[in-house]
């Protein structure tokens, strides 16, 4: 039987946010990650210095279903009141610790991540030799398979769907922030939402996936690791 040998957990914080559909802000900040972004980001202080997002931890991921639109925003420093967000309609705010620090190897969960599958082309003679080009269908599949098993994750099930702008595969050129612009100069990743149970190989890895995210496109709704106890009746 091995121990796990205990790292102490930075403070997470885990916020929900529902949004009202019908405000221009939500219509705005939907249309482009840059724009939810910069929305996000107005719930942290000024003064982060030169990376904002990643000295506050900012990861998210919006959720759409038949009960609205929520943004679930992750983060090392507790976010301000979100009063002045006119397009709010609710929300909260927990602290995540006590669930990461509840985490141990060997523990089968649920997750979800919403993440942008893509390799750097390498082979001599390929024309796109060091040109990003994005995943689908079974090569995306075992992208994540291989990113779960190096951040201490053993996949029992996965299934894989489109999440919000990536329902077409787009061509295979890429600049360089790895996404796609429309003709009105927004972004456009080509995300994939993965969904399953795994067994947790390596804590230590798994904190670390949490809570700094895991590939491309973090600064845009991607690569936030959720994960959740399995329960019994």
């Amino acid at each position: 039987m091995t121990t796990d040998t205990h790292v102490s957990t930075p403070s997470l914080w885990l916020s929900a946010l529902r949004l009202d559909p019908r405000h221009r802000d939500t219509t705005r900040d939907l249309g482009n990650p840059r724009d939810m972004h910069r929305s996000i980001m107005t719930l942290f202080p000024d003064d982060l210095g030169d990376t904002p997002r990643a000295t506050a931890g900012v990861l998210y991921r919006i959720e759409e279903d038949t009960r609205g639109i929520t943004v679930l925003i992750q983060s090392l420093i507790q976010p301000r009141p979100w009063d002045n967000h006119s397009n709010v309609l609710s929300g909260q705010t927990k602290n995540l610790t006590p669930f990461l620090d509840h985490l141990h190897t060997g523990m089968t969960v649920h997750y979800r991540i919403a993440a942008n599958p893509q390799k750097t082309c390498g082979r001599n003679g390929d024309p796109l030799r060091g040109k990003r080009v994005h995943l689908w269908g079974e090569d995306a599949d075992q992208w994540w398979n291989t990113r779960a098993e190096h951040h201490g994750l053993h996949l029992h099930t996965a299934t894989a769907r489109p999440h919000r702008d990536g329902t077409q595969p787009r061509p295979k050129h890429r600049n360089r922030d790895h996404a796609t612009r429309n003709r009105d100069n927004k972004i456009q990743h080509n995300a994939i939402q993965f969904d399953g149970l795994a067994e947790i190989t390596d804590i230590d890895s798994v904190r670390a996936a949490i809570t700094t995210g895991i590939g491309k496109g973090r600064a845009h709704g991607l690569g936030l690791l959720s994960l959740a106890p399995i329960t019994t009746v």
